[in-house]
């Protein structure tokens, strides 16, 4: 039995998950427009919430691939939505600190948006207190009023 055909969005995002497994910016880079935000609304103090423009987001990976790597993805659930320009992915990851060869999973999910077969958008959610806790830091968790 043939195998289905992937629809190009679901392509697409797939294809950014194995480019950030393989560390490769210039990659990562041809696949996102111009003006793409990564978003990242449960990034702990300290980290960005935010990352605005192809050349923004070039420069963080440039900078974070050389301490914090993803060695593998190990589960990975893509949903094609009732627009095509929006994805949405449930994947976990193993990570890699490569300064202290510390490894850690988390769970992430995210959302696409995209506009002309590149990424606009990629919103991350993730764990931040597994990030923290296995990063060595021990978040106090506030209660919001």
């Amino acid at each position: 039995m043939a195998e289905k055909k992937k629809a190009p969005q679901v392509a697409l995002v797939e294809a950014f998950l194995q480019r950030l497994i393989d560390a490769d910016v210039d990659a990562i880079a041809d696949i996102l427009t111009e003006d793409a935000v990564f978003e990242f609304p449960f990034a702990p103090e300290g980290q960005p919430k935010a990352i605005k423009g192809r050349d923004g987001i070039a420069a963080y990976f440039r900078k974070t691939f050389p301490k914090k790597r993803i060695t593998a993805v190990t589960r990975c659930l893509t949903y094609e939505m009732a627009d095509p320009s929006t994805v949405f992915q449930e994947f976990d990851c193993a990570l890699l600190d490569v300064e202290t060869g510390a490894r850690h999973d988390n769970n992430y999910c995210a959302l696409y948006d995209l506009r002309d077969g590149k990424i606009a958008l990629f919103r991350e959610y993730y764990n931040s207190v597994v990030r923290q806790q296995k990063e060595g830091v021990h978040p106090t968790l506030k209660a919001v009023s």
